[in-house]
């Protein structure tokens, strides 16, 4: 039977999660361009800006959660900011140029 544990200690060590386990300044400013960008594609392409709302936060939550700089609390204060963040910038900025024309 393979060692499980030891597996998953190789991935954390040097695999994929190493990535994610960055300064606190530079996940967070990774987490403001992911939201920005995100209501820019909502202001511009208006349907797309909806439709990948569910990735960006998925994303966002998984930088936050595998980021061991943090404990429980502030995961939790900042996955509920930044998917507040998103919702709240779709919600003001989507539709962009096609509200005007009284399309959406």
């Amino acid at each position: 039977m393979p060692n499980y544990n030891r597996i998953s200690a190789s991935i954390l060590e040097g695999g994929v999660l190493k990535i994610l386990n960055m300064k606190p300044i530079y996940s967070i400013s990774i987490l403001i361009l992911i939201s920005f960008f995100s209501v820019v594609i909502g202001h511009l392409f208006p349907p797309n800006g909806i439709l990948i709302s569910p990735i960006v936060m998925i994303g966002q939550t998984v930088i936050i959660v595998f980021n061991s700089r943090y404990n429980v609390v502030q995961k939790a204060l900042l996955c509920y900011l930044f998917i507040g963040t998103n919702d709240i910038g779709i919600k003001l900025f989507a539709g962009g140029y096609t509200i005007r024309w009284g399309w959406g």
